[in-house]
């Protein structure tokens, strides 16, 4: 049931990210001028060293590490122009996927690359021990 679930997430997020695209493409194109920048989709892939001094904040709900993807419940990604929802990353580098479970609390930077979004760097955020 869980692998269905990702299925259909993987193939829903496709169809949201060709959505966009067209979106995008009408409204350059009723406009005359190029996707915007702000959006991420219309970016060649960015180096880690442009997205290292803004992560995104999120919490881990899926990991399939056979897939090498992550689900994450995310804050605004501003490296890529993206609001705050749920969606599913690739992560290329599956070591990156060893230290996480889920209801991790993460900093991650993505990027647009390839047609996927993906995951260059993530890390969980320890909690601060309360004060009393």
């Amino acid at each position: 049931m869980a692998r269905r679930r990702s299925t259909t997430l993987r193939l829903l997020m496709k169809l949201v990210q060709l959505l966009m695209l067209l979106a995008l493409a009408g409204l350059a194109s009723a406009q005359g001028q190029t996707a915007p920048a702000s959006t991420g989709l219309g970016r060649a892939a960015s180096s880690s060293a442009g997205v290292a001094g803004s992560l995104a904040n999120g919490e881990v709900l899926e990991i399939d590490r056979k897939e090498k993807r992550v689900l994450l419940k995310h804050g605004p990604i501003a490296s890529i122009g993206m609001d705050a929802m749920t969606m599913e990353f690739l992560v290329p580098d599956g070591k990156l996927l060893r230290s996480l479970k889920p209801g991790d609390k993460v900093r991650f930077a993505a990027v647009w690359r390839n047609g996927d979004y993906e995951i260059n760097r993530i890390e969980v955020v320890k909690p601060q021990p309360l004060k009393r």
